[in-house]
C-alpha cells in the first residue's frame, strides 16, 4: 500500500514537472473548435524506443510547436509524442473531443493521469475494433469544473506519411466537419465511377485499347484514393488482420497507378515510335515493378515509390512538351495542357505527403484529377470520332476496291461464258454461208439456224442480265429465298466451277428480307476463296458443300471445301483488312474482310470460320 502511494506521488510529480513548461489551454462549455498545436509541444522518438513511463521518468524536454499544422513526411519507424495541458475555465463539467484530421494513423494512444493511475485510451487503425463511419479520429475529453490536466498523445503512422492538425471540438462541430468532408469525397468518387463506366462502355463497344487503358487508370486512381482518404474502410470487412494488411498496400496502389498511366500515355502519344523517349519510361516502370516485388512489412518502400512517381509524372510532361514542339504528334498539345493541370495538383500533394510542404491545399488533388479526367474523356471522344470517320473513309475505299476487283472478275467470267456461244454463232454463220454457196440452203435450214442463233444470243443476254443485277443497287429490299439467291451466285461462277463438285443441301426453305446482291457478293467471295486454294494446291478432286438450315431463331448458311483448311496461326486474322495468304501474290487481301463487313453491317449477321477434317468451313448466321 505504501509503495502504491509512493508510485502515485512520483507519477504525479513527473506529470507536474513535464507540464510545468507547457502552456495551459483554457477551454469552456461554449468552445466549438480550437486548434491546439501552437499551445502544445512534442518529442520525436527515433526508432520508437520510448513508452509513456520513459517519457515521464526521464523528464525529456519537449519542443514547442510554432505552427497549427505538423508534417513530418515518411517516418515509418518513429513515434511522435505530443504534450498539451487543458484547463476547464467554467464552473461545470464539460465534454469535448480531441480530433485528429488524418485517417491513416495506425497507432494513436492518448495518456493522462487520473486517480493516481496513468489512463490510456487506444485509437488508430490498428486498435479500431469496428469502423464507425468516421474518417477522423476523436478522443472524448471530460474535465470537471476548474480542472487542469496534462495529456500525452502517442502517434505512430507506420505505413503513411505523418501530417495532421489537432483540434478540440464540440461533438456538433466534429460531425459537421466529418459529414462535409465525406460528402465532398463521395461526390469525387461518384464522378470518378461515372466517368470510369463511360470510358469502359466505349472501350467495350469500340474495342479500342486506349479506352481500356484509360478506364484502367481511372480504376487505379479510385482504389488508391480510397486508401489515401480512409474511405476504403467502408468496403473492407470488419476483420482486424485484413485492416492491418491493407495498411501496407499504398505502395502497390501507387505503383499500379503509375503502370496504368504508362499504358495509356504510350498509346495516346504513340511513344513506341520515339524510342529515345520511350526507353527511360521503360526503366522507370521496371523500377516500379522491382519496388512492388521487394516491398514487405519489414522493408516498406513507399518512401522510394512516392518520389519515383513524381519523377514519372514530370517526365511525362517533358515528353509531351518535346513532342508538341518537335513532332507532328497531333494530340501532344492537349496532353501538355491537361497533364500539366493534373501534374500541378499531383506534385503539390506528393510534396506535402513527403514533408517538403508544410500545409495542404484542401481538395487540390481531387479538383485537378477531375479536370484531367473530364478533359481526357473529351479528347478521347474526339479521337474516337476522328478514328471512326477515317475508318468509314477506309471502308468506303475498300468497298470500291472490292467492287472494282469484282468487276474485273465478272468481265473475265463474261468472257468465259460468251466464248462458247460466240463460237457456236460463228459456226452457224459459217454453215449458212457454206449452204448458200453449195445451193443447200433452204428456208427450213435457214429458220433452224436463225432460231439457234436466237437461243445463243438469249443465253448471252441472260448472262449480262445476271451480272448487271449483281452490280445494281437495290432501291427497295425485298423478301428473297436464300437458296434461290445462292443458285444465282453459283450461276455467275458457272464456268469456274465446271470441274468442282458443288453439293447444296437445303434443309429448310428460308425467306428473308435482305439485299440479295449483298448475299451474292459474300457467296462470290467465299467461293472464289476456295477456288484460289484449289488452284494453288492443284487438287484433282475438288468439293464444295453448301448447307442451308435453321437452328432455333437463327438462319445458317455453311460453305465448306476440301482444300485442307486454314493455318491455325492465321485463322484469327483472315477477316482483317489487307490480310492475305502468301500464295495470293496478286491479291490485295480485302475479300474476306469485305465479306465480314457486308454480313455484319448489311445482313445484320455474323460470319465465322473453322477447320474441319477436310478443309475450311465458313458459317454465316443471320
Amino acid at each position: 500500500m505504501k509503495n502504491r502511494k509512493r508510485n502515485i506521488l512520483v507519477l504525479f510529480f513527473l506529470f507536474f514537472y513535464t507540464s510545468a513548461y507547457s502552456k495551459t489551454i483554457y477551454i469552456d462549455k461554449n468552445l466549438k473548435n480550437l486548434n491546439i498545436l501552437k499551445e502544445s509541444s512534442y518529442i520525436l522518438d527515433k526508432e520508437s524506443s520510448l513508452n509513456i513511463k520513459h517519457i515521464l521518468e526521464k523528464s525529456l524536454e519537449f519542443k514547442s510547436i510554432k505552427t497549427d499544422f505538423l508534417n513530418f513526411g515518411y517516418i515509418f519507424k518513429d513515434t511522435l509524442w505530443v504534450q498539451f495541458t487543458l484547463k476547464n475555465s467554467s464552473k461545470e463539467d464539460i465534454l469535448k473531443y480531441l480530433v485528429m484530421n488524418e485517417p491513416n494513423i495506425y497507432i494513436l494512444n492518448l495518456y493522462t493521469f487520473n486517480d493516481g493511475d496513468i489512463k490510456k485510451i487506444k485509437n488508430g487503425v490498428f486498435h479500431r475494433e469496428k469502423f464507425k463511419k468516421e474518417l477522423f479520429f476523436k478522443f472524448p475529453l471530460t474535465l470537471s469544473a476548474n480542472e487542469e490536466r496534462t495529456f500525452y498523445l502517442e502517434v505512430k503512422p507506420i505505413t503513411h506519411s505523418l501530417h495532421f492538425q489537432l483540434n478540440i471540438q464540440s461533438y456538433e462541430v466534429f460531425k459537421e466537419h466529418e459529414i462535409s468532408h465525406q460528402l465532398s469525397l463521395t461526390l469525387f468518387f461518384s464522378i470518378l465511377i461515372v466517368i470510369f463506366i463511360y470510358n469502359l462502355s466505349i472501350a467495350i463497344n469500340s474495342k479500342s485499347d486506349i479506352y481500356y487503358y484509360y478506364a484502367f487508370f481511372l480504376f487505379t486512381i479510385f482504389i488508391h484514393h480510397l486508401s489515401l482518404t480512409g474511405m476504403i474502410n467502408y468496403v473492407l470487412p470488419e476483420n482486424l488482420e485484413i485492416i492491418r494488411l491493407q495498411g501496407f498496400f499504398p505502395l502497390y496502389y501507387l505503383g499500379v497507378v503509375v503502370i496504368a498511366m504508362f499504358l495509356f500515355v504510350k498509346k495516346f502519344l504513340n511513344l513506341e515510335d520515339y524510342k529515345y523517349l520511350y526507353r527511360p519510361l521503360q526503366l522507370i516502370i521496371a523500377t516500379v515493378f522491382l519496388l512492388i516485388i521487394f516491398n514487405s512489412k519489414e522493408n516498406y518502400l513507399l518512401y522510394i515509390m512516392t518520389p519515383l512517381a513524381v519523377v514519372f509524372a514530370i517526365y511525362l510532361e517533358i515528353i509531351g512538351i518535346y513532342l508538341f514542339f518537335n513532332t507532328k504528334e497531333k494530340y501532344a498539345k492537349y496532353f501538355v495542357l491537361i497533364w500539366g493541370i493534373s501534374l500541378t495538383g499531383m506534385v503539390i500533394t506528393m510534396l506535402y505527403y513527403v514533408g517538403v510542404l508544410s500545409k495542404q491545399i484542401p481538395y487540390l488533388f481531387e479538383t485537378t484529377i477531375l479536370l484531367e479526367i473530364f478533359s481526357f474523356s473529351i479528347i478521347l471522344a474526339k479521337q474516337i470520332d476522328q478514328f471512326q470517320k477515317e475508318k468509314m473513309i477506309q471502308d468506303k475505299m475498300l468497298q470500291e476496291q472490292s467492287k472494282l476487283a469484282s468487276m474485273g472478275e465478272m468481265i473475265q467470267n463474261i468472257s468465259h461464258q460468251w466464248r462458247q456461244p460466240l463460237s457456236e454463232i460463228n459456226a452457224v454463220m459459217m454453215k449458212i454461208d457454206a449452204d448458200y454457196y453449195t445451193k443447200r440452203l433452204t428456208e427450213k435450214t435457214l429458220e433452224t439456224n436463225i432460231q439457234r442463233v436466237e437461243l445463243l444470243t438469249q443465253h448471252m443476254s441472260d448472262t449480262i442480265e445476271s451480272f448487271n443485277n449483281y452490280f445494281k443497287k437495290n432501291k427497295q429490299i425485298e423478301v428473297n429465298c436464300i437458296s434461290d439467291t445462292i443458285y444465282k451466285s453459283l450461276k455467275i461462277l458457272d464456268t469456274h466451277l465446271k470441274d468442282v463438285r458443288v453439293k447444296m443441301n437445303v434443309n429448310d426453305i428460308i425467306n428473308l428480307k435482305i439485299d440479295s446482291q449483298h448475299l451474292i457478293q459474300v457467296m462470290h467471295i467465299l467461293l472464289n476463296n476456295s477456288l484460289d486454294i484449289f488452284n494453288h494446291k492443284e487438287l484433282i478432286y475438288k468439293k464444295i458443300y453448301i448447307t442451308i438450315k435453321k437452328e432455333e431463331d437463327m438462319n445458317i448458311i455453311e460453305v465448306e471445301d476440301n482444300a485442307g483448311g486454314i493455318d491455325e496461326n492465321i485463322i484469327e486474322k483472315i477477316f482483317e483488312p489487307y490480310f492475305t495468304t502468301k500464295f495470293k501474290k496478286n491479291g490485295i487481301g480485302i475479300g474476306l474482310y469485305m465479306a465480314n463487313m457486308i454480313v455484319t453491317d448489311s445482313l445484320k449477321g455474323a460470319i465465322q470460320v473453322s477447320n474441319t477434317k477436310e478443309g475450311a468451313k465458313f458459317t454465316i448466321t443471320i
